[in-house]
């Protein structure tokens, strides 16, 4: 499934490094690492910069609102507006410039996936909202 996923950005966006970070999540979970596939991430957002705005818009919503965005953490967000940008013909956000209809609907796909629970990592292709909620008790 991941090769998969790799192949399908790779066709689409061109040649991508086949490299990829291992992260240790000390602070949260001493015994785990995240695995970080950043130049895939960079590619799918390159030249795109108002979705990079889209992302900033709504992590500062998240961090200026209460429950239930503050237990989002960046990579759901992330995850979900690159998933938006797959889900279209890759010449649409070159032509699309309209910030304010495109943070609208990565809202709202935001928002719909949290309430369906399920949230689709770029890569790997398996729901991560479970293991990226933050505990807003912790």
């Amino acid at each position: 499934k991941c090769q998969e996923r790799l192949q399908f950005i790779q066709e689409r966006y061109g040649e991508v490094k086949d490299q990829c970070l291992a992260i240790c999540l000390h602070k949260a979970e001493p015994n785990r690492f995240q695995i970080d596939f950043h130049e895939i991430e960079k590619k799918i957002l390159e030249e795109k910069h108002f979705i990079k705005m889209i992302i900033r818009l709504i992590k500062y919503l998240r961090n200026v609102w209460s429950e239930p965005l503050n237990v989002l953490p960046s990579h759901v967000i992330k995850s979900v507006v690159m998933q938006k940008v797959l889900s279209e013909d890759k010449d649409y956000w070159r032509r699309n410039q309209n910030l304010e209809e495109n943070f609208r609907e990565c809202f709202a796909e935001l928002v719909e996936s949290v309430e369906r629970g399920f949230v689709r990592d770029v890569v790997w292709g398996v729901n991560i909202l479970e293991v990226k909620l933050k505990n807003p008790r912790t």
